[in-house]
């Protein structure tokens, strides 16, 4: 029987990432039970390559900029979301783009 296959650089940072954003989003939604929480966090792991891309790949849609952030926001929803980037100072440093709060922060007012 050949040996596992080790997960990749995106699975383990899906898999690093993931249990801390769903006990914040079942926080801020506290209907939400273990399965509907998982759910929506594999569905935005797989949309952003677990929690490693904010911006799509390979645009679907000719002359687009695509999608932004974990659902891979378009549109109207990707300006909003834009929007307060660009005014915080927060987000040109690097890495605070993968800040699991902020967008979570963004996750719930598209909720709401």
């Amino acid at each position: 029987m050949p040996a596992p296959k080790r997960p990749s650089k995106a699975q383990q940072h899906f898999m690093q990432k993931a249990p801390g954003i769903m006990r914040k989003l079942m926080r801020d939604f506290p209907k939400l039970q273990v399965d509907d929480a998982a759910a929506t966090l594999g569905n935005l792991g797989h949309e952003c390559a677990g929690f490693t891309k904010l911006q799509e790949i390979a645009p679907t849609m000719k002359g687009s900029r695509g999608g932004y952030d974990w659902p891979m926001w378009t549109g109207p929803r990707r300006r909003a979301r834009l929007r307060p980037m660009a005014i915080s100072l927060l987000y040109i440093a690097g890495d605070k783009l993968d800040d699991a709060e902020t967008g979570l922060a963004a996750l719930t007012r598209q909720a709401a």
